[in-house]
């Protein structure tokens, strides 16, 4: 079959990532840990007065065991007390001849007790997941410390924003908790931090696991999240509107095209990955079937994966009638987007087709530990990043990832890697490129590199000298790759290119006309190929990255990749 032209066409193309090959970097979740539960509930600071039984004489009858109380039943409308028959008379008199202090220690005990048991039924009944925000001067919390009803989240400290900066914009955001929620009481610093803890569901003791990482898509924490990593109003009024344009683009199947009806189509059709690529970034918002803020746009989810699903062969794939460089970025993006789907509705109809799309990644694995175009037929690092994430994602939705699947792509890394791991190729024995550099810096974070790792700290300063820039070379691929990079390493690397994003992607969003929503990808490096909705897609997720995945390090995650155990012989 021949190629497609223009830029898919990655052994003629110069620059070597193709416009479909884009990171959404890893979904789902195996096991998930529980939410955070906050401190136990105080008892209350003032007690209800006690009445102290008066001193009683020997032989005296204490109030507090009177015969009405002890052995005798008070008729209702007599208001006269009657014995008992079945009191045993001993007790009677045991109370009769008790010395004063023994019945006033049995008293005071009895109240002790009710008021433990009103206190552990107090906190029973009023567990809520909190988010703990500490104020700039305090690290430790103390008296600036603010708990909010939201699951706890490890955050690094960012800073505080610049004036006018990424952060700015209004105290209330389009979606999840009030920005004002997460200043200070009285005014006007915003949180530098945020306590980290566990997030998501399930789980148990040690490490967390990769399931955590998805756990910022819930609008109880969204609005957190994006005050966190410094996002603002703006960059999520650019994301319900970019949302709302995709919404107008399905088609009454459910599914999306890169042909259109919109302005500036791709060059191929590809329904399977249109539609993928949309579904990503209603899920990257939260939006599934049952989750989302928006009911419009939980609609739109269920009917884009209903779509997809319709797409996908008895063996997993999602290669039907597709152009052939297209078919491990589409089987990559489709499975991607279906793994996400599964971890975050954990519908069981969904795990065998999820684990099926996985399984025919990982058999089609070349020798050489990567993908391309056609099964076990060369590698390149566009595809083979692509298809990482996807597996990446399986592993957060709790999936079977092979860890020699890994592991031969950490070898295929190694024939590509430049500078001793801090700059990429396309493939082995071509030159390094900012795109590939971003996407294999990716990777290595996924497969256990280090947050302090110098080739992944200065790897990531070559990439902080090339920032978003549209007025010299619009390239949402590289700009995505790289977005998710710098926000997993966090600190100062992420700040310097989240000030420049968060303000230039919002501000290229079309605000006007039929397009409205939209991205243009006229100019972009990879726009004529993927049009309008690659385009638009790509730079949701940018918008998005603050919370589509916690930062992998502040979650003390485990990612090591270990070789097979090789068989005795």
């Amino acid at each position: 079959m021949a190629r497609g032209p223009g830029v898919l066409d990655q052994d003629k193309a110069i620059a070597p990532p193709p416009p479909l090959a884009i990171a959404a970097g890893g979904l789902a979740a195996p096991t998930i840990n529980m939410p955070a539960i906050g401190p136990l509930a105080p008892a209350p600071s003032v007690l209800p007065p006690i009445a102290v039984p008066p001193t009683i004489a020997p032989g005296e009858i204490s109030p507090a065991l009177n015969p009405a109380a002890v052995g005798e039943v008070v008729d209702s409308e007599t208001g006269e007390a009657s014995t008992d028959d079945d009191e045993p008379a001993e007790l009677i008199e045991a109370a009769r001849l008790a010395p004063p202090w023994l019945v006033s220690c049995i008293f005071h005990m009895g109240v002790m007790i009710i008021l433990g048991l009103l206190a552990v039924r107090a906190h029973t009944d009023d567990v809520t997941p909190e988010l703990t925000v500490v104020t700039p001067g305090d690290a430790s919390g103390g008296d600036d410390e603010t708990t909010l009803g939201a699951a706890n989240v490890g955050v690094p400290d960012l800073g505080k924003p610049e004036p006018g900066g990424a952060a700015g914009g209004p105290d209330t955001l389009t979606a999840g908790l009030p920005v004002g929620d997460l200043v200070k009481e009285g005014g006007d610093e915003p949180m530098t931090s945020v306590a980290v803890g566990a997030l998501g569901t399930g789980g148990g003791v040690g490490a967390p696991s990769m399931g955590i990482l998805l756990s910022g898509r819930g609008s109880g924490i969204k609005g957190a999240l994006v005050k966190a990593y410094g996002g603002s109003e703006g960059t999520e009024t650019a994301v319900g509107a970019g949302l709302a344009w995709l919404a107008r683009q399905q088609q009454k199947s459910g599914g999306w095209s890169l042909h259109g009806p919109y302005a500036d189509p791709g060059e191929i059709e590809n329904p399977q990955v249109a539609t993928a690529l949309a579904l990503l970034a209603y899920q990257g918002a939260g939006y599934t079937a049952t989750s989302g803020d928006d009911p419009a746009f939980r609609l739109v989810a269920d009917k884009g994966l209903k779509s997809l699903l319709k797409r996908q062969q008895s063996d997993g794939n999602f290669l039907e009638r597709i152009p052939e460089h297209h078919n491990f970025y589409s089987q990559a993006i489709c499975t991607l987007a279906l793994c996400e789907a599964y971890a975050m509705t954990h519908d069981p109809e969904l795990r065998d087709r999820a684990q099926r799309a996985v399984d025919y990644l990982v058999k089609n694995q070349t020798t050489a530990g990567g993908w391309k175009y056609k099964p076990h037929r060369k590698s390149d690092l566009s595809v083979s990043g692509w298809v990482m994430m996807a597996l990446q994602s399986a592993r957060m939705a709790g999936l079977q990832v092979p860890q020699g699947t890994l592991y031969q792509f950490e070898q295929f890394l190694e024939s590509v890697a430049h500078d001793g791991g801090r700059q990429y190729s396309y493939e082995p024995r071509k030159g390094a490129s900012l795109a590939m550099s971003a996407e294999g810096l990716l990777s290595r974070e996924f497969l256990g590199w280090k947050q302090d790792d110098p080739r992944l700290v200065e790897g990531a300063k070559r990439l902080l000298e090339t920032p978003i820039d549209y007025k010299h070379g619009q390239d949402v691929y590289y700009w995505y790759y790289a977005t998710q990079a710098l926000h997993h390493l966090s600190g100062d690397a992420w700040e310097k290119w989240n000030k420049v994003m968060s303000v230039e992607v919002p501000n290229h969003q079309v605000r006007r006309g039929a397009e409205t929503g939209s991205w243009n990808p006229m100019g972009d490096a990879w726009g004529s190929s993927g049009g309008r909705l690659y385009t638009t897609c790509m730079s949701l997720y940018l918008l998005e990255v603050y919370y589509r995945h916690l930062p992998i390090y502040s979650q003390n995650l485990d990612l090591t990749v270990h070789p097979p155990a090789t068989s005795k012989k």
